[in-house]
């Protein structure tokens, strides 16, 4: 992880922000190679007091010049060994034409020398920075091992775990719905100020610290130690592989008639209401979404059972398992803590660009001013049915559809030619996308990729399904409360 933060340090530092004001001109750096001619040379030029110069690999059959004063170095690189020719300081540049213009391209080039060793002590003084906080962070880390709060809570979190190996699925379901309410509505209610901002921002961002962001980084670290995913690719029968591109085709197409259909029950709706029926407005918001998402499932979970691979809350394929019998309650509630700090992570990042694209334009309010969400229209009324009805499909079924679809079929169709990885920042991007909000893309593409690695890694749907049932639960209930 250190090796990780240090080399995303450095690049970010390094090659991002300073190479666009320091320009390498070209045919100036010379590859040393381990050679007694070579390590002469070097020595020679390093002696030089006048000039500065950058040691880097060239390309084959690459030109390179270096100078000292009172001598020219030339030579061609070739492979792997340096053919140098000296020219003394009794040969006259005028007498040779391909000196003269050698000498003419140096002194056209003296500013981008100096500038090159700016560039080179920079690079120097950023790399030596990084490795500085890498040791900070690794001094912190081994300290923290140390203490006695850390062995008090992992004592505590393996304790947790090794009771939950024993826990019958209705304890299991109990354990989550309190660690559920403790965490949502009890935690963040209580905070610990910080002696100072840690983010230098005007939001208030950083001065404290809830008790719920503590638990889920927590969670978070000690759910990524044991996180070990497997790139070996999904391997079907030929036949298998010919039906995906038609399944695919054919699910696009019942999505798009979903929303024919969702327009009949529209109308529907519509036509009871005016025969004086006790239709409200928001009664006709949830029964119109919930039969109209109830129909994409029935039609899409049919093509997927007949065509691809069964169905089944029992199931044991090359697909995906669902084992409801084994152990989940502690692998759910850690990922789901781990997708609450990558969800905060990411909005940090996206407030961070909406305020870049402030700077450079007065039109980043339509960001914070779109369309409600479909969460929130259905939670926006006090009745108690249609609120009911409407929680169905973001909290029931929903989940379970959809880490059906993108976590089984996309993720694993993908998986057959590209790696894990790979096939999972694709689908990830067509979850993230397929939810229609632009403020969102960013978030629910993070939480799509972890959720992606977390099905890789325990190899059980009702993992990931749980987990954006919860999810979504959340933001339901924080929506209908105003938090």
């Amino acid at each position: 992880m250190m090796k990780i933060l240090k080399g995303l340090l450095t690049f970010w530092l390094f090659h991002l922000f300073l190479y666009r004001y320091f320009v390498i001109p070209e045919g100036i750096c010379l590859d040393i190679r381990p050679s007694k001619e070579s390590r002469r040379l070097k020595s020679d030029i390093l002696a030089a007091k006048n000039y500065n110069f950058c040691f880097s690999t060239l390309p084959s059959s690459q030109n390179f010049l270096f100078v000292k004063p009172l001598s020219i170095y030339t030579g061609t690189s070739n492979h792997r060994n340096i053919k140098l020719r000296h020219t003394p300081n009794s040969v006259d540049p005028e007498k040779n034409t391909n000196e003269r213009e050698e000498k003419k391209l140096i002194v056209a080039n003296s500013s981008e020398l100096h500038r090159l060793a700016s560039y080179n002590d920079l690079k120097q003084s950023l790399v030596s920075i990084s490795n500085r906080f890498v040791d900070i962070v690794g001094s912190a880390k081994d300290y923290l091992r140390k203490s006695k709060i850390y062995e008090i809570v992992y004592t505590f979190i393996n304790g947790i775990k090794a009771r939950a190996n024993n826990l019958t699925v209705k304890k299991q379901i109990v354990i989550l719905l309190l660690s559920q309410l403790l965490y949502s509505f009890i935690l963040p209610n209580f905070h610990i100020i910080l002696p100072y901002q840690l983010i230098p921002t005007d939001s208030g961002l950083g001065v404290d610290i809830g008790l719920d962001t503590i638990v889920s980084m927590v969670f978070s670290y000690l759910f990524l130690n044991d996180l070990n995913i497997s790139s070996k690719p999904l391997i079907v029968p030929e036949d298998i592989k010919k039906r995906i591109p038609w399944v695919v085709l054919s699910l696009i197409g019942s999505y798009v008639l979903s929303g024919y259909f969702t327009h009949v029950i529209d109308n529907a709706i519509l036509l009871i209401s005016a025969m004086d029926a006790p239709v409200s407005v928001a009664m006709h918001q949830s029964l119109r979404v919930l039969i109209g998402h109830i129909f994409w499932v029935l039609v899409g979970s049919m093509i997927i059972n007949k065509t691809v691979f069964p169905l089944s809350f029992n199931a044991n394929n090359p697909w995906y398992k669902f084992r409801i019998n084994d152990n989940w309650v502690f692998p759910c509630l850690s990922g789901y803590f781990l997708s609450c700090t990558l969800y905060n992570l990411a909005d940090l990042f996206y407030s961070f660009l909406v305020k870049i694209y402030s700077t450079f334009t007065s039109n980043a309010d339509r960001f914070d001013n779109s369309d409600e969400n479909l969460v929130s229209q259905l939670t926006e009324s006090n009745e108690v049915l249609p609120t009911i009805l409407g929680a169905i499909g973001p909290c029931i079924t929903a989940p379970w559809w959809e880490e059906t679809l993108y976590r089984v079929l996309i993720l694993k169709s993908l998986n057959i030619y590209l790696p894990h990885l790979l096939s999972s920042i694709i689908s990830s991007f067509l979850f993230a996308v397929h939810h229609l909000n632009p403020r969102s893309v960013i978030h629910l593409f993070v939480l799509g990729v972890i959720w992606s690695l977390i099905e890789k890694n325990f190899d059980n749907l009702i993992v990931t399904i749980i987990i954006h049932s919860l999810w979504n639960s959340r933001i339901f209930i924080g929506s209908m409360i105003g938090l």
